[in-house]
């Protein structure tokens, strides 16, 4: 994986890439991509906004009360397909989840045992009692992990997806608190005060779900961990990636600790069926994600965006381009004053002659 991340962004997949503008800034078209949701803030953002979109899909179908069901046909044994039927308008309720952690805890001892008390909450006559309850079609479970004086401090972030009620939203709370807290203590993590170890509210709508989600909504909370800030004094995984890379040697340490224990895992798990009973179509993975673009011709890539090709650059052009450092002072330039700023610069620098590189 780590030599995955290394090449990301760097190396061309033919013999050209493609430099393309638009409103959101410009960007390369045809570079490697390593697709880890842990490792690289790029592919990351990419990934998130990808998993963003379809848990806010499901949301909105759950509140709405659209849901499909597999059905087979009489006859055949093997056969069936999805259908879409009408059930009663659900609610989705988001809780947080946290246990206590001192500063010399190990990382990777920390994200196992959240993990699997979080298995042991979803098990058991006592969980299937109260999905009954309270009307519980699926779950879907993040981590999300910063660092502070404390040490590492990972917690989940859970939408629960069931039915309506204040008497629903008190009952999660409380039999939630009582497993969380149970299944900490036997874990030998401590204890947890139903102030502090386990947070549940009720979202009002899927795109607001009171302060603490007021900046993404409930379904953003949950996949766009990668660009919020550590809360107070704490650091997310990429503030302490800036601090390592601005020599900070604590920084340097507890990210190293954070890839080899991070990388690989899977940052977002749902209940099983759980995305067949509001969306068709395949899940695809991390990595497809990132490559959605690999493949296609960057004229198709721009109708859909609304971007401009301005200009393709031939691989020994960005070789030079990579060793000078120069990748970013590329993209700047085109955004400050199009592809002639961006070639001037590269002339100036004797990275490029103007036949090297085509305009366009």
């Amino acid at each position: 994986m780590l030599h995955r991340v290394a090449r990301c962004g760097r190396h061309i997949l033919g013999g050209q890439l493609a430099v393309v503008a638009g409103e959101g800034g410009a960007r390369f078209l045809g570079l490697e991509t390593c697709g880890s949701v842990w490792l690289c803030p790029v592919c990351s953002a990419k990934i998130a906004e990808h998993r963003r979109a379809e848990i806010e899909t499901m949301l909105h179908a759950h509140c709405e009360g659209r849901r499909r069901r597999f059905v087979k046909q009489p006859g055949d044994t093997w056969g069936g397909e999805w259908q879409g039927y009408q059930a009663a308008p659900g609610a989705v309720y988001m809780a947080t989840f946290t246990v206590p952690h001192g500063r010399w805890d190990s990382l990777d001892r920390l994200r196992e045992d959240v993990a699997e008390c979080w298995r042991r909450v979803l098990r058991g006559a006592a969980w299937d009692r109260l999905k009954a309850r309270c009307g519980i079609v699926g779950v879907i479970r993040a981590m999300e992990l910063t660092h502070g004086k404390n040490g590492w401090h990972p917690h989940l972030h859970v939408l629960i997806l069931g039915k309506p009620g204040a008497c629903v939203e008190m009952t999660l709370r409380h039999a939630l608190y009582e497993r969380w807290a149970r299944f900490v203590a036997k874990m030998g993590l401590g204890m947890v005060s139903e102030a502090h170890g386990v947070d549940l509210y009720r979202a009002t709508a899927v795109k607001e779900a009171g302060d603490y989600v007021a900046k993404w909504g409930c379904d953003a909370e949950l996949a766009k961990w990668h660009v919020k800030k550590g809360r107070g004094k704490n650091l997310s995984p990429w503030q302490l990636l800036a601090s390592a890379a601005e020599g900070d040697v604590e920084a340097r340490i507890r990210w190293r600790e954070y890839a080899a224990v991070m990388a690989g895992t899977k940052h977002i798990t749902m209940s099983h069926g759980l995305r067949d009973t509001y969306l068709d179509g395949q899940e695809l993975s991390d990595a497809e994600i990132a490559a959605m673009e690999h493949g296609i011709d960057p004229a198709e890539i721009v109708k859909e965006t609304g971007e401009t090709i301005v200009a393709h650059i031939r691989r020994g052009v960005w070789v030079r381009i990579m060793r000078a450092g120069l990748a970013v002072d590329v993209l700047e330039a085109v955004e400050r004053g199009g592809w002639p700023a961006a070639l001037s610069m590269l002339v100036d620098k004797g990275l490029a002659l103007r036949r090297a590189i085509d305009g366009g």
